[in-house]
């Protein structure tokens, strides 16, 4: 496991964090549907030999597949980053590592809670850590 591949697992936290919420989402309103549809004894478009109810049990199925195999992966990067960023030397850089890529914290609140009122100034730590690498 090389040093590359650790900070291009810090840059993908936040995507895969948002890709979960997403598929969750979708998992929700599927399941909503699929409530819906049960609790009215289920539909069929006329004409059609199609199994409305059956069809959203699979997206469900789907769906709760796609997000356990993306937490999992998630948690697993995170794993990894974390112990990375523990072996860093610098105490200031790891805060912000650790608030920016495994909390998601915004600039501006790595910045509030470093006491300062600039969101520059934990955003260039950071860039100044990924170009010396």
């Amino acid at each position: 496991m090389g040093e590359n591949s650790i900070l291009d697992d810090l840059k993908q936290l936040y995507f895969l964090d948002m890709e979960i919420r997403q598929l969750e989402q979708e998992l929700f309103e599927t399941e909503s549907k699929w409530r819906s549809v049960n609790l009215h004894g289920g539909f069929y478009a006329s004409g059609s030999v199609s199994d409305p109810t059956g069809n959203m049990a699979l997206a469900i199925i789907e769906y709760s597949g796609l997000i356990d195999k993306a937490v999992k992966e998630l948690y697993e990067k995170k794993a990894k980053c974390e112990q990375y960023i523990q072996n860093l030397d610098d105490p200031v850089l790891r805060t912000v590592l650790r608030m920016r890529f495994i909390k998601f914290y915004s600039w501006i609140a790595i910045a509030r809670k470093m006491g300062s009122r600039c969101e520059a100034t934990p955003r260039m730590i950071v860039e100044r850590f990924f170009n010396e690498k």
